[in-house]
């Protein structure tokens, strides 16, 4: 809400997430992309990260959840991996790389 912070939200997500397993803890992140072109194509595309919600904050890097989400396969948050390591599995690169191909199409010739 306002006035509350990144920090402030995680804390809260920790809160409602108390008492449950590792397992029940599961997570993905999502970015959806729509492209329009004038001749009337049109194009969603959608990039997933799933993981888990660590059990506390853990990391400096990234924004929003970062600290909290650990991608399945890792044993990091987003917020202790470089940006570079990060943009390589992330939601939204995952939905450029699948729309950058019909970029080029809705190009004017």
């Amino acid at each position: 809400g306002p006035g509350r912070s990144c920090h402030d939200n995680n804390l809260k997500l920790l809160s409602a997430l108390s008492g449950l397993s590792p397992g029940k803890r599961g997570a993905s992140f999502r970015c959806v992309i729509a492209l329009a072109s004038p001749s009337g194509m049109v194009i969603t595309v959608e990039g997933r990260l799933d993981g888990a919600i660590a059990p506390a904050v853990r990391g400096a890097g990234g924004f929003g959840y970062d600290p909290l989400f650990v991608p399945s396969g890792s044993s990091v948050t987003l917020a202790e991996m470089s940006s570079a390591e990060k943009n390589l599995i992330s939601h939204r690169s995952a939905a450029v790389r699948k729309i950058a191909p019909y970029l080029a199409a809705c190009r004017p010739q």
